[in-house]
């Protein structure tokens, strides 16, 4: 499977699925945030793309979210939770005397790696993605100046995804695609805005 922005967005999409309907089972008082965060590496293959942003932007405009913020982490950024947990799986399936087939990772990650902070484990192969480019191509939707060139080398870390209705009124939205600068505006369409970079 390759590791691009179909991979990405599927598994966030089965992620996000499961999710729900964990919480579903919960209860009605139960449900997803409102506001969600994506920590990604600072890579236009697999995250830092239009593909992927146009996905992150989907989630907003189907209001499965109201905001999304997509955070890239810097070269040599402090290793976090998920990075941990890397290590510690990948600690497990060195000690396995015999890995043949995807099933077999899977099936040694369940028995040997222990949920933290009473969380549950899921563990599923990906044998295929879904092809979410070619869903998005169809939109024409061209998000240029995510990334950094030899003509404009800052990029940006962060992405965030919201309504135009969300956005502060004196916030000045630009409109840089030809072929939408007729139409109207309206409190459903999804703005992005960026920054350069991150600070706690």
């Amino acid at each position: 499977t390759k590791k691009d922005a179909n991979m990405n967005c599927s598994c966030i999409s089965i992620a996000l699925d499961r999710c729900r309907a964990l919480l579903e089972s919960l209860g009605p008082s139960y449900s997803l945030p409102r506001h969600a965060i994506l920590a990604a590496d600072n890579t236009p293959r697999e995250a830092k793309n239009q593909f992927f942003g146009t996905f992150a932007g989907s989630l907003v405009q189907r209001k499965h979210f109201d905001s999304i913020e997509v955070q890239f982490m810097m070269c040599g950024h402090t290793k976090n939770e998920l990075d941990q947990r890397f290590s510690t799986i990948a600690t497990v399936l060195s000690k396995a005397p015999v890995l043949e087939t995807p099933e077999h990772f899977a099936e040694c990650i369940r028995k040997n790696v222990q949920p933290l902070h009473g969380k549950e484990l899921h563990v599923m192969v990906l044998d295929s993605t879904w092809d979410f480019q070619a869903m998005f191509e169809k939109y024409n939707c061209q998000i240029s100046g995510l990334t950094s060139t030899h003509l404009q080398p800052n990029a940006n870390h962060l992405w965030r995804f919201e309504r135009r209705e969300s956005l502060e009124s004196s916030l000045v939205v630009e409109v840089n695609n030809v072929t939408w600068a007729d139409l109207p505006q309206h409190d459903d369409d999804v703005i992005i805005s960026v920054k350069q970079w991150l600070s706690f």
